[in-house]
């Protein structure tokens, strides 16, 4: 929100300065300013309690100007209708109980997509984990940590969804960027799969290729449940873990490995090391090793361990209960007729994945230079009125940098005299005929100039 209105947002606001200062109240952005001679209650840096405080109880406007909320409004306008446009339909060859899944519940693509585009061990995903690390350095750490290609291994035995299910082609409904991530990605199938499903045309080969990833998608999705023992109680025959017996107290079905490979356990453990937590011990030590099994006990035992196994259980606790409900809906098992009774409802599109890939590259490519001669306009539109009022505010600016000035003589002042007259333990002052006073008069004096 900051981006989009930054051209409107006030000098001072800035990221190192945002904190706790940013918030949504009352469908309004509200922006904390800083303290001022008007009000100099305000805190200088606000904690999470002081800034609810103040919107509580504000002792001053909050509200963000209008320029700032007409420019994020201009963003917003249209929604959701605008969102839906990005939306299309792909065809895609899925066993029947995750056809009736994505039909049920069709958010549960993103998690889907996620998991495969950003599986362990997999081949052609570096780019993926470069982009990631650029933009959230947890995901990277974790995709870093979990190398042992656990993921891909789950993909290869097929345990959840067995490459003998019976499959049906289907239209599935996902964003032109994730359609995009699963295009690019390079997957190589087990080799049973691709001779599970044989196909001609190139459009059920595209069907085909999408199916596979999304299957094994899912896959990955039902192994990292099963390791940390959080399937589904009517997927429980599936999970072959063979974790060990190494679990941590006050959660007897997770284990050691499986928590080190949780994000909120690598962010924990990150902190831990900025902290000095581990005494500069290099990892594999025997005191590194004690503090770090330390540092899992507790984390074992407090409130992140349980959200985090829920956060990655989540994905699949919906998807089978999309399942369970598909199966209520069909009257017992799920049949091929009843995944295209319940696809042919789908709502068309505006643009199918299925359309020439060239006339779509040309609309993406339209949109992308109207974005950018907007984005320019604008920008100049903003030196423009920055030019303007640089100059009418000439007078401003030359008397705040002579405050700034003063400010720092009178910091370079006080430094001087406590570097002159102080030591670490006693105050040396000059030994004379006359007493020593105070100097407190020329002291004030000092200080109104």
């Amino acid at each position: 929100m900051l981006i989009e209105a930054a051209y409107s947002l006030p000098k001072w606001l800035k990221p190192e300065t945002a904190a706790n200062r940013i918030w949504i109240r009352a469908g309004h952005l509200h922006i904390i300013p800083q303290p001022s001679a008007s009000n100099a209650s305000l805190p200088a840096f606000p904690t999470l309690s002081d800034a609810l405080g103040i919107l509580r109880h504000p002792p001053c406007v909050t509200v963000a100007p209008p320029k700032v909320e007409a420019a994020l409004m201009a963003r917003l306008r249209g929604l959701p209708d605008s969102a839906l446009a990005s939306v299309q339909t792909a065809s895609a060859r899925l066993p029947l109980r995750l056809a009736a899944a994505l039909l049920m519940d069709p958010q549960i693509i993103s998690s889907v997509v996620e998991a495969f585009c950003y599986r362990s061990g997999g081949g052609g995903n570096e780019t993926f984990i470069e982009m990631r690390c650029a933009l959230t350095p947890l995901i990277a750490c974790f995709l870093h940590e979990c190398r042992d290609a656990d993921d891909m291994r789950a993909i290869g035995r097929a345990v959840h969804f067995a490459v003998n299910e019976e499959t049906i082609t289907c239209p599935v409904q996902l964003s032109q960027c994730q359609h995009a991530q699963l295009m690019q990605q390079r997957f190589a199938a087990p080799r049973s799969q691709q001779q599970q499903q044989q196909v001609d045309s190139s459009a059920d080969q595209r069907a085909a290729d999408l199916g596979r990833k999304l299957t094994a998608g899912f896959e990955v999705l039902y192994s990292r449940a099963a390791r940390l023992g959080r399937l589904p109680p009517s997927h429980q025959q599936h999970s072959t873990s063979s974790e060990g017996r190494d679990v941590c107290a006050g959660s007897e079905s997770v284990t050691l490995k499986s928590v080190q490979r949780l994000p909120a356990w690598l962010a924990y453990k990150a902190s831990l090391e900025r902290n000095g937590y581990f005494e500069g011990n290099i990892e594999g030590a025997a005191r590194h090793k004690e503090l770090l099994y330390g540092a899992l006990a507790e984390f074992c035992s407090g409130p992140l361990l349980p959200r985090s196994v829920e956060l990655v259980a989540d994905p699949v606790i919906r998807a089978a209960q999309a399942i369970d409900a598909a199966r209520s809906e069909a009257g017992g098992d799920i049949t091929a007729e009843w995944v295209r009774s319940r696809a042919s409802a789908i709502p068309s599109s505006p643009h199918s994945a299925e359309d020439d890939p060239e006339a779509e590259m040309e609309r993406q490519a339209r949109r992308v230079d109207a974005e950018l001669a907007r984005r320019q306009a604008e920008l100049q539109s903003h030196a423009a009125g920055r030019r303007h009022a640089d100059g009418a505010d000439d007078k401003d600016d030359s008397k705040a940098r002579e405050q700034v000035v003063e400010a720092a003589e009178l910091v370079h002042r006080l430094s001087t005299f406590v570097a002159s007259l102080s030591g670490p333990e006693v105050c040396l002052c000059w030994v004379g005929d006359s007493a020593v006073g105070s100097g407190g008069s020329l002291f004030i004096h000092l200080l109104r100039r």
